[in-house]
């Protein structure tokens, strides 16, 4: 009979579409992040893991950190021995990587894929690997955390396995970035061009009002019938 390999979970730790569009202040971008939200999914199923998925109405907490390491710990609990969490932000996520990261957790290596700004796509660890307190206070969301958290996993004396650095989307720029690399996914594009449509045309709008309004400012010149001036200070 052959050894039964441990339990092992795909946390997809993730806001739904509507959420993750209104936190990164990309209009119209539910479409793009349902899209990716879907994908992340499809991309798991490709893996013989079970999936679990954890959007903002199951997270517990007043931080991110605490959020994070909330839904990890509830993972573990269900009696998963492994858990590889992955977010919806990186369109070059897929199956390949989450295998990878399988199977060097199955040989009891913990597993990071580093995103091009300091965070992470990506982290694979098994309970022994999980301590909550030292998860809770890495910094999360800033461009230190990928080395905080390798850091604090080789402290514990593991090695830990690097997968190749990724972008995701965070901004108008990470969008530009896709529509001009991302040359595979004609549907991505679509959905990344209505985006920046959006904002380009607010940003001209907002531009327009702007220069309309300092322009009636400036030809201002107030009431012809008096030379008084209101003193600025008083």
């Amino acid at each position: 009979m052959s050894k039964q390999q441990p339990k092992i979970a795909i946390l997809i730790f993730a806001n739904s579409s509507k959420r993750e569009a209104e936190h990164k202040f990309l209009g119209k971008g539910q479409e793009l992040f349902d899209y990716l939200n879907k994908k992340i999914v499809f991309e798991a199923s490709k893996t013989n893991a079970q999936i679990c998925i954890c959007n903002e109405t199951h997270q517990i907490g007043a931080t991110f950190g605490q959020r994070f390491t909330n839904a990890l710990e509830h993972t573990f609990a269900k009696g998963f021995h492994n858990i590889i969490v992955v977010g919806n932000d990186s369109p070059n996520l897929n199956a390949s990587h989450l295998q990878k990261a399988i199977d060097h957790l199955q040989n009891d290596l913990p597993v990071l894929g580093p995103s091009i700004d300091g965070g992470i796509y990506l982290l694979a660890i098994n309970r022994k690997h999980f301590n909550k307190r030292s998860f809770a206070t890495l910094p999360w969301k800033t461009p230190e955390l990928f080395g905080a958290l390798k850091k604090t996993l080789e402290k514990n004396e593991h090695s830990v396995l690097q997968l190749a650095y990724l972008k995701d989307i965070d901004s108008e720029n990470d969008l530009t970035y896709f529509l001009n690399r991302y040359s595979t996914n004609n549907f991505l594009k679509y959905l990344i061009n209505k985006i920046l449509l959006v904002l380009r045309k607010s940003f001209y709008n907002t531009s327009y009002r702007y220069k309309y309004q300092y322009t009636s400012v400036l030809y201002n010149k107030g009431s012809p019938k008096t030379s008084r001036r209101t003193p600025i200070f008083s």
